[in-house]
């Protein structure tokens, strides 16, 4: 069949009693406003992740989706959860919002609640974004007067609700965003205190990149067991395949004079830029006056010089 034939060529792999995928934005019946947006933003046809999660999410189902970050998953369950939270009354100023979605950084929840907001109005949803390392009222007051979305990362979440001021009695729609990179971060005790306090009937939605032993466990605790089970490409892949990746091994005495060899080369290139990541601040802060007395130009980052978002 051509769904068959759809599945088997873009390696996607549904699991569940899933509804056909879309093959167009006209299938998905979204609001006419919505839909010129999608026209406006220049976007052609669904992506593949976008194609089987719209049928499973605005049948009210839980999913699991498994996709690599560019994948356009973004998409794939804010339209729903806006469309959700348009179905419910008014949220007002006090009120438990409607969504609720968790993501591991700042920069994550922003980048989602972008998407939310512009996409939000039309559905006439009001949209937040909830994170660390800046000041709580302006979040604490966008809390109090009653949004349909809240958007979050999980520490900063969890400090509203034990305060109050983020109630959950509404949450009817919760995501989990990049579950994998929660608990690499070490989000996994605050993400199962929000979860355990959500109302059993929500619908449950999980993005992954990878399907490690943690992020199973947390599907098996806090999704429905009729679940749908999306993956787009081979699920061993635990990185973007169009990215080449090199790994070197080499010995302690020999790291530094390598990197910097590997440094000189990149340089040469056109518009050539590195991203250097160390275990510690003080590693940073060696490398960083390792590669300036040498004539890099460089700069330097760590969570002493720019705002956690723990």
């Amino acid at each position: 069949t051509d769904i068959q034939n759809f599945l088997t060529n873009n390696q996607i792999t549904i699991d569940g009693n899933a509804p056909r995928p879309l093959f167009n934005f006209d299938e998905a019946n979204f609001p006419e406003p919505v839909m010129e947006t999608i026209v406006q933003c220049g976007f052609q046809k669904p992506t593949l992740i976008q194609s089987c999660s719209w049928p499973i999410l605005l049948s009210g189902l839980d999913l699991i989706g498994i996709a690599l970050t560019g994948s356009g998953k973004t998409l794939a369950f804010i339209l729903p959860a806006l469309i959700h939270a348009s179905h419910q009354e008014f949220v007002k100023p006090g009120d438990s919002p409607i969504v609720l979605i968790m993501a591991p950084t700042r920069e994550l929840v922003q980048q989602i609640y972008t998407v939310a907001h512009q996409f939000g109005q039309l559905a006439q949803c009001r949209t937040t974004v909830i994170f660390g390392g800046v000041s709580k009222e302006p979040q604490r007051n966008s809390l109090l007067n009653g949004v349909e979305v809240v958007i979050g990362t999980p520490g900063r979440l969890l400090d509203f609700i034990e305060e109050g001021v983020l109630k959950l009695d509404r949450i009817t729609y919760l995501v989990l965003d990049e579950a994998d990179r929660m608990l690499d971060m070490g989000f996994e005790p605050q993400i199962r205190q929000i979860c355990e306090r959500i109302r059993s009937d929500r619908q449950t939605t999980m993005f992954s990149a990878t399907w490690p032993k943690g992020v199973r466990q947390l599907a098996n605790q806090f999704l429905s067991t009729k679940r749908i089970h999306v993956t787009i490409g081979n699920i061993i892949l635990a990185a973007n395949p169009s990215i080449c990746q090199i790994i070197e091994v080499c010995t302690e005495s020999q790291k530094q004079n390598r990197f910097i060899e590997i440094l000189r080369e990149i340089m040469k290139l056109q518009n050539g830029k590195t991203l250097v990541f160390c275990q510690t601040k003080r590693r940073v802060n060696e490398i960083y006056l390792i590669t300036k007395q040498m004539g890099f130009p460089v700069l330097s980052n760590s969570s002493d010089l720019i705002s956690c978002d723990f």
